[in-house]
């Protein structure tokens, strides 16, 4: 079977349009590429978009309660409150100076969706920013990712370019 090749005509403004049986455009081109509407339904399960929040310095905690990481704070709006968020920790959290509890966790609008603590942490010892997966949501909300030097005061670092990953995946 031969290829079916559609194209629009030459020129700059010229588009190839596609519609539903409304009328409703569903895929257009632009003179450099193209732009698929809202009217286009992907299957379940695929991933819709990714956005990023990484530090943008390498925070040092010497605290006991858990504080807000530069860079790492997210204000996400869903495509559609049927979705799901699959939000994938990128990075490590450590001691820098003595053995002693670290902490890092992912809040939602203050509320902590999930929490990971080293309790007999070592000098340099390193542990993975968790995973967590959040229900659709209506709106926008800010996401945060936190850590904690948990007893001893000790220092809890992260690197730069540490953070989180958010994959909207179609419901």
């Amino acid at each position: 079977m031969g290829d079916l090749i559609v194209k629009a005509a030459t020129g700059i403004g010229n588009a190839l349009k596609l519609q539903d049986q409304a009328g409703q455009l569903c895929f257009s081109t632009i003179d450099d590429g193209g732009v698929i509407t809202d009217k286009v339904h992907f299957p379940a399960g695929h991933i819709l978009r990714t956005t990023f929040a990484l530090c943008t310095s390498s925070p040092q905690i010497s605290t006991s309660t858990y504080s807000d990481v530069s860079g790492c704070s997210l204000a996400y709006t869903m495509l559609s409150s049927s979705n799901t968020l699959m939000i994938l920790g990128m990075g490590t959290v450590n001691r820098g100076s003595q053995a002693g509890q670290s902490g890092v966790q992912i809040t939602k609008d203050g509320g902590v969706l999930v929490k990971a603590e080293n309790r007999m942490h070592s000098d340099n010892d390193r542990f993975s920013i968790p995973n967590v997966c959040v229900a659709g949501y209506s709106g926008s909300a800010t996401f945060n990712l936190q850590i904690s030097s948990i007893s001893n005061n000790n220092k809890t670092q992260m690197s730069v370019g540490d953070g989180y990953a958010i994959m909207e995946i179609q419901g």
